[in-house]
């Protein structure tokens, strides 16, 4: 009878415990989530998982609305905007302490303008990030798919190989030595795996998603498995080919919020001089710190200069670089099936031929890296010019600057010049190579 008391006892408890939980959740789903929710996450291998298709746009949309950073700084704005209503209540007071209240309103309103470039500067570092975060997303996807072709040719290659031993063509030692060539295939196909995993979790939680699993396509990638060569990636066209270098710098130093907010931290402190000129250590100390920022202007600019110039330097690299690494996959296509025939008509051995898989798929995936490189370096330069936008982004056209009138840097001539003379030959070079 006791025994049948506990059980009892015990489904009650569990049914009350049950109860409890629904109600907490959905009061929890009336109210929104708390802010310390778990992100949860399915374990299982992504072919296993739902695929869910994500855009760039859509990646920076979230990763904008949800960042922690860009909410801080927008309480920054509130908070200067309420100290700013605070100082225009308080003028009356303010005026039989011998206070300048118009002063006081001006830098406050500086403050505003500060808090809200910083938030420019956070909004943009975060776009350029989740940018980043979305390409490597693809980019591990691509080196999971190319390794699941090459096991499938590496996979036949071993039957072939089989074949040619029944037919006195080929040795044991050979078959023996494609079966190790396949196992390190299914290795490098189950290291890929791992990496686009991980790659979707990352981004997943950087957007803040609150339930994502481990299998996120990009929206940009089209893959079709029927023809290994059908890989179409959107190739982002934001920067012209004819950007000079000095216009990008003379752009960066008008527009990057960086100095915006520096210049209005000074503005908002020498009208806080004016307001309490009559406290002369106060007034010292807001002289330190407006030398500091003076300090700090300086220091950034130069920043800025090396940077934007890095970042116009890496476009071009890395557009060209995309030519260069096309013609080495199609080179090693043309390796490959020259390695077979001349397995077929006895001249090559059979690591020749596994030698030649490798190559083509380790120039097919620096071919896809090319490409992913080159649309980072263009949200990159976006970024150090101040114009990284979700918009600009979306609509994918190439950028306008207005041109200045100015003399080379230093007396010397402009180094993107240079840069792309040296890469348009390298480039005709290895087309040559490629006819040949």
């Amino acid at each position: 009878m006791n025994l049948l008391f506990k059980k009892f006892y015990i489904i009650v408890l569990s049914l009350i415990l049950i109860t409890s939980t629904n109600t907490v959740l959905a009061n929890e789903s009336k109210e929104g989530p708390p802010q310390n929710e778990l992100i949860k996450v399915n374990i299982s291998t992504s072919e296993d998982v739902e695929p869910v298709t994500l855009s760039l746009c859509k990646a920076l949309e979230l990763a904008k609305a949800n960042n922690l950073n860009i909410a801080i700084k927008k309480d920054q704005v509130e908070e200067n905007k309420l100290k700013l209503d605070e100082v225009k209540n308080k003028r009356l007071f303010l005026f039989f302490k011998f206070v300048n209240s118009g002063a006081l309103q001006k830098s406050a309103k500086y403050s505003i303008e500060a808090s809200t470039s910083s938030l420019r500067t956070t909004e943009n570092n975060v776009l350029a990030e989740s940018s980043a975060k979305y390409f490597n997303l693809l980019q591990t996807l691509l080196t999971k798919q190319v390794a699941k072709d090459f096991l499938k040719r590496g996979e036949n290659s071993l039957i072939e190989t089989k074949k040619l031993l029944e037919e006195g063509h080929a040795t044991k030692f050979d078959v023996k030595q494609t079966e190790v060539f396949v196992e390190g295939l299914k290795q490098k196909l189950l290291e890929a795996e791992i990496a686009y995993m991980l790659s979707s979790v990352d981004i997943a939680q950087y957007i803040n998603a609150k339930v994502f699993n481990t299998n996120i396509i990009p929206e940009e990638c089209q893959y079709n498995a029927k023809d290994s060569k059908d890989i179409n990636i959107k190739i982002l066209n934001l920067i012209p080919d004819d950007l000079l270098l000095n216009d990008s710098v003379d752009y960066a130093l008008k527009h990057r919020p960086e100095l915006e907010e520096l210049n209005c931290k000074i503005k908002s402190l020498e009208e806080l001089i004016i307001a309490t000129k009559n406290d002369d250590i106060k007034v010292k100390t807001l002289e330190s710190q407006i030398s500091q920022l003076h300090n700090t202007y300086n220091l950034t600019q130069n920043g800025i200069k090396t940077t934007v110039t890095k970042s116009l330097l890496q476009v071009i690299g890395a557009k060209n670089q995309i030519d260069v690494a096309q013609n080495k996959y199609n080179l090693s296509i043309k390796a490959l099936e020259q390695a077979k025939m001349a397995r077929i008509e006895g001249f090559s051995a059979n690591k020749d031929i596994l030698d030649a898989h490798v190559n083509l798929a380790t120039s097919k995936n620096d071919y896809y890296k090319a490409i992913i490189s080159y649309n980072i370096a263009q949200i990159n330069l976006l970024k150090e010019l101040g114009l990284i936008d979700i918009a600009i982004l979306n609509d994918n056209k190439t950028i306008e600057l207005p041109s200045i009138v100015s003399e080379n840097l230093n007396g010397f001539e402009d180094p993107v010049k240079t840069l792309n003379k040296n890469i348009l030959d390298i480039t005709e070079h290895a087309k040559d190579i490629n006819k040949e």
